[in-house]
């Protein structure tokens, strides 16, 4: 009978050990697909262009740096000031970073949020999304809603997107004085490769 006991604890314990590596498999392999589905991506392109009456005004930088995790939706970017080539050469990007990003203060604009659509971005194809976060710049930060577009090939994915920005909301001031040559509007375009980090 003792031995009958035995056996029967000897076989519940194990068939609890099963159960418990079972789950413990199965949970390890969840963590490591949501893992999985973390895309990040550095050397991004970014294009500044402003229209005002007496001159155009266009920068362009390859420093965007930026993360999306797909299984949340959310993503972060970010985006050094100092890095802007100007059309008018170094003396523009002098006066910009000095009289207007004020880099040493504010070196970075970020931008933060979640792409609000329910789509799934885990097949190849081209996918036109609402991308809705906080934008910060020079100190300010603002709620932005801007389109994008996600392109998935072959488990590599990038992301482009246009918008419109105002200095004015970032308290970012032009003078009266050069109020003719500076555009309040410029149009950010981006664009971002991404790679999934855990391969």
């Amino acid at each position: 009978m003792d031995k009958e006991r035995s056996f029967d604890q000897l076989r519940v314990n194990s068939m609890k050990v099963k159960k418990g590596l079972l789950i413990f498999v199965c949970l390890t392999f969840m963590v490591s697909i949501a893992q999985g589905q973390i895309y990040s991506g550095q050397k991004g392109k970014i294009k500044l262009r402003g229209e005002a009456p007496q001159e155009i005004i266009t920068a362009e930088s390859a420093a965007l740096a930026g993360k999306l995790d797909l299984s949340s939706k959310k993503f972060n970017f970010k985006q050094p000031m100092n890095t802007f080539s100007f059309s008018q050469g170094d003396l523009q990007k002098k006066h910009a970073e000095e009289s207007y990003f004020e880099v040493k203060q504010y070196p970075n604009a970020t931008f933060a949020g979640e792409i609000i659509n329910d789509v799934a971005l885990d097949k190849n194809g081209t996918y036109n999304v609402t991308v809705k976060g906080k934008f910060n710049m020079h100190g300010v930060e603002k709620e932005m809603k801007v389109p994008a577009v996600i392109t998935v090939e072959d488990g590599k994915l990038s992301i482009a997107s246009k918008f419109n920005i105002y200095l004015s909301d970032y308290n970012i001031k032009i003078p009266r004085l050069v109020s003719l040559k500076v555009s309040q509007e410029f149009t950010v375009e981006l664009s971002l490769k991404m790679g999934n980090q855990n391969i």
